[in-house]
């Protein structure tokens, strides 16, 4: 799945319709299925979540979802160097990004909320 396919489905049936069926997750520096310098071990393809619970797994988010109608709207992703994970970062649904607190760590996604991003600046022409 793509931007434009996300964005044509929300066109078609609206956000609120569509949270209910469809939520979009993009792990922007993460290889082809796992590994990379991005954000990523949130289960599956991706390697092994840092805990199995459905704030950081997809497969006990999508279980979540299905069994008890609990949708997610963010996983907590890792980095991870030399084997060890050297930071955490929140992974928003699609639309939303995550903020930096300016506060304590910016290598814990506690430190960070999902929220709308900030429009762009206008650019020179």
């Amino acid at each position: 799945m793509d931007v434009d396919f996300y964005n044509r489905i929300t066109a078609r049936y609206g956000q609120a319709a569509t949270d209910d069926f469809l939520r979009y997750f993009m792990l922007p520096g993460m290889g082809h299925c796992s590994g990379g310098v991005g954000f990523s071990r949130i289960g599956g393809a991706t390697g092994a979540p840092l805990k199995d619970d459905p704030d950081h797994s997809m497969v006990k988010a999508l279980d979540a979802w299905v069994r008890k109608d609990a949708a997610p709207s963010l996983f907590i992703a890792a980095q991870v160097k030399d084997g060890k994970v050297s930071a955490t970062r929140p992974v928003c649904r699609y639309s939303l990004e995550a903020r930096y607190l300016g506060r304590s760590q910016a290598t814990e996604a506690r430190n960070f909320v999902c929220r709308v991003p900030e429009p762009l600046p206008p650019q020179p022409m």
